[in-house]
């Protein structure tokens, strides 16, 4: 089928990928699709692509061989609007070069990034409410800009916020697999995403429109600030989870700042406000993102280094927790579907002159870990033990796209800090410090 034509990149119906791009190492895998190193041909410059595989497949992951409609219908989707939302290069947002689509195969080939948001969160050595100003003012960014060209995520979650861009220093968005685009008049409706980030509108089938955005930033506040999910019923379960935000119970509480049990170090008094804005029960009464921006929490600032020896052992075991947390609420991959997209793609590099006989990148050491992992004890000491590993990285990146290189400290020098000029936009207000970039 050659290449998707997109707002990112000038489409080019003769153009294939194994022709353009030399296939690398697994990264992360998903329900459906893996996220893999690539290499172009001409510059030899590292990317990155996601590959999906829209093939058929029972209850056991075994492929029927025939094209799903639905499946391919919405790749395509998640395809033109990620290629909408990164059109104007807004660096908040994981940069989408080029798309194709092939033997029921998408191939969407776009800027590698560094690391997950959670990997680095884990490995931070301290945590200042000023670092956390930066992340949300990132994620408020990219929720933005996405807003401003008509899309609704759908998924905000931890999962999916990647660290890149200059010295990895920029936190973006990524995986518009569920995005929609918001129609002209009336909500949408459906219920999308994930359960401990999903508004109470969404749930309560009341039309839901990009405050649910905005509900799912508050969510992962809460749970930054505090350790836990604003919702936690005694079944850790999505069904549960859904229940509690739709009838409110046990009730949303904000406990004391003293008992606290987040990943951040210092006055949260901030932190705590700007949580409470976000979390509004009412959508009338959540602020849109270009206000959340606004809040002076996330306001521009020059922010102090970390003391080097700030370290608080607690600190990073509240950011396991955090990040244990968010693993039990992903969907488990399935072995069937990856072993049928890798022999996939091994015919396709054979067909089209590539040689895998001495290459290894189907069976690597990184993907051999990856299987190990299901099979692990899920005791959170022996991973406090460890610096980070090629497994955890994989283990997080399936909605996105990371390297392995590089330090995991967070970067807050002055030099890092966000564009302060505002953009040249006006609508929905002028939002303080953003790039014109975007």
């Amino acid at each position: 089928m050659g290449c998707c034509g997109s707002t990112a990149a000038t489409p080019a119906p003769q153009e294939h990928f194994f022709t353009q791009y030399k296939l690398g190492k697994k990264l992360g895998e998903g329900a459906f699709g893996q996220v893999r190193l690539v290499v172009d041909r001409s510059s030899q410059k590292e990317l990155a692509v996601k590959i999906v595989d829209v093939r058929e497949r029972d209850e056991h992951g075994a492929c029927s061989g025939a094209v799903s409609k639905s499946r391919d219908r919405v790749t395509r989707t998640e395809v033109d609007l990620w290629s909408k939302a990164s059109g104007t290069d807004c660096e908040y947002i994981v940069k989408l070069y080029k798309s194709f689509a092939e033997k029921s195969l998408y191939y969407m080939v776009c800027e590698k990034c560094q690391c997950s948001f959670m990997d680095r969160l884990v490995e931070a050595e301290s945590m200042s409410e000023a670092d956390l100003a930066k992340i949300f003012r990132h994620m408020l960014l990219g929720v933005f800009h996405t807003h401003e060209v008509g899309i609704v995520h759908r998924d905000i979650k931890p999962d999916n916020f990647l660290w890149g861009g200059p010295d990895n220093s920029v936190l973006k968005l990524c995986d518009y697999g569920l995005a929609v685009m918001m129609p002209k008049t009336g909500k949408l409706s459906g219920v999308f995403g994930t359960a401990p980030y999903m508004a109470p509108e969404m749930l309560r089938n009341e039309g839901y429109d990009f405050l649910a955005d905005v509900w799912s930033i508050g969510s992962v506040a809460y749970l930054l600030v505090f350790g836990s999910f604003p919702y936690s019923p005694s079944e850790a379960s999505a069904p549960a989870m859904k229940k509690a935000i739709i009838e409110d119970h046990p009730p949303l509480h904000f406990p004391a700042l003293s008992d606290a049990q987040g990943v951040v170090s210092g006055s949260l008094v901030g932190a705590l406000d700007f949580t409470k804005m976000l979390l509004k029960r009412s959508a009338k009464q959540r602020p849109t993102a270009a206000e959340a921006l606004r809040h002076e929490f996330v306001a521009e600032k020059v922010v102090k280094l970390p003391d080097a020896n700030e370290f608080d052992p607690l600190l990073r075991k509240n950011a396991h927790k955090a990040r244990s947390l968010t693993q039990q609420m992903r969907q488990k991959r399935d072995s069937t579907v990856q072993h049928g997209i890798d022999d996939l793609l091994k015919r396709l590099i054979v067909k089209n002159g590539g040689d895998i006989s001495s290459s290894n990148i189907f069976f690597s050491e990184g993907d051999e870990k990856l299987d190990q992992e299901e099979e692990e004890p899920r005791s959170m000491e022996p991973r406090m033990k460890r610096r980070s590993s090629r497994r955890d990285v994989k283990h997080s990146t399936h909605s996105g796209v990371i390297d392995q290189s590089g330090s995991l400290k967070f970067d807050m020098s002055p030099n890092s800090a966000v564009d302060s000029r505002a953009s040249g936009k006006s609508a929905p207000g002028d939002v303080p410090g953003l790039s014109n970039r975007c």
